[in-house]
């Protein structure tokens, strides 16, 4: 199964993530790194994204 792609490229995601203090963005960005080394089936049974 394939690994999921994550496409940060939307303005509004962009503008929001750069508008969150840095504990906050720093939060947002290890979710992102978790989330991009899943697959989907991972991804679905993974306990702590729910």
């Amino acid at each position: 199964m394939s690994r999921i792609l994550l496409d940060l490229n939307n303005p509004v995601f962009q503008q929001d993530l750069f508008s969150l203090q840095k504990s906050e963005a720093l939060a947002v960005l290890k979710i992102l790194k978790k989330v991009s080394q899943l697959t989907w089936e991972q991804l679905y049974k993974d306990q702590g994204l729910k």
